[in-house]
């Protein structure tokens, strides 16, 4: 996660990595006495894929 914009901590998700892409998803983190409301404000992420 690239920006913080909102007031609940953003977080990624990855899945289904392999050799052609992978899936992304961002879900806000949670805590004691915080809830997510189900929106958020837009976000960057940034990626980079590298060969082994």
């Amino acid at each position: 996660m690239q920006t913080f914009n909102g007031s609940n901590t953003p977080g990624l998700r990855l899945a289904d990595v392999r050799e052609t892409g992978f899936l992304i998803r961002m879900n806000e983190l949670f805590g004691a006495g915080v809830r997510s409301n189900g929106g958020h404000a837009a976000e960057t992420v940034g990626w980079t894929a590298y060969t082994v």
